[in-house]
């Protein structure tokens, strides 16, 4: 009976479970690129603790960096609880192939540091845990770890943009002004509320302006044109708040209207009617109402 325990022992994964799903030195990296398992690979790069996104034109554009830290570090610290397999003819099953997986790899500019597979995900209703398949670049074993990593790294390049044109608390915003089709002022008073010139100014329509221009963000991205070439807006709207005064700008281009934004600077975003109705058509609501 010994005999055949140590028999069936010996079919099973010999290798000795790691401590972690990556082991690198996580200072050293300042370049990710990932393989999803649709679409093209792409980079994200880090400076002085920030990440960027490389475009394929070779532009850097801003990157929601907590998001990123997030993902990166959760990977990181992701540990092990088995080893599942350590047969290559196993890995399709449980999607770490180079054609089912994600790849995440980790350099120091053109040094590779290390990559991982992050593969099949699992959601197990008895105990309403989920857990995913993983494996080391370069390692035979699949790993199973007790973490849904495929929702933090299954994306697409634009998932891990900045989309931000301005997010504030509409409370904190104690001053706009507009130029261009709708010229306007108003000021916030801690004891009269909204004014114009020294003229109140009616408070529904207020919140209204406010709360259509306090979280102002789009998925859509113009990066085929520098903001140089945008030339002169047709409508500012300078927003002042309690952390930081931001300008948003509307320009008309030969490819339709476009945004810009100094609170995500590095971005030119394209303009919907609707974003297009929060920073002119209100205005011009608010001006004549003075």
């Amino acid at each position: 009976i010994a005999a055949i325990v140590q028999m069936q022992k010996g079919d099973g994964p010999k290798s000795t479970l790691p401590q972690s799903v990556v082991q690198v030195d996580t200072a050293e990296v300042n370049r990710l690129v990932i393989n999803p398992k649709q679409g093209d690979a792409y980079e994200l790069l880090r400076t002085n603790g920030i990440w960027k996104l490389k475009l394929a034109n070779g532009k850097e554009v801003a990157c929601q960096s907590k998001l990123v830290n997030s993902a990166f570090n959760g990977l990181i610290e992701t540990k092990p609880s088995q080893i599942v397999s350590r047969k290559p003819e196993k890995w399709n099953a449980y999607e770490v192939s180079d054609s089912a997986g994600i790849l995440v790899s980790f350099y120091n500019g053109e040094n590779e540091l290390g990559g991982v597979y992050i593969g099949k995900f699992d959601f197990n209703q008895q105990t309403s845990s989920m857990s995913n398949y993983v494996r080391s670049a370069g390692s035979d074993d699949v790993l199973k770890c007790e973490k849904p990593l495929s929702f933090d790294w299954n994306k697409t390049s634009s998932d891990w943009r900045d989309k931000t044109i301005l997010s504030t608390q509409s409370s904190s915003i104690s001053k706009v002004s507009g130029a261009g089709q709708a010229n306007f002022s108003m000021v916030k008073d801690d004891l009269t509320g909204w004014t114009t010139e020294g003229i109140m100014m009616d408070s529904t329509a207020i919140a209204n302006f406010l709360n259509g221009i306090s979280n102002l963000n789009t998925k859509d991205f113009d990066d085929n044109m520098k903001v140089s070439d945008l030339g002169n807006p047709v409508q500012t709207l300078e927003v002042y708040t309690e952390l930081e005064d931001i300008t948003l700008s509307l320009y008309e281009t030969p490819s339709g209207p476009r945004v810009h934004s100094t609170a995500n600077a590095q971005n030119i975003f394209v303009a919907d009617s609707g974003m297009i109705t929060k920073l002119i058509p209100i205005s011009k609501e608010l001006e004549e109402e003075e």
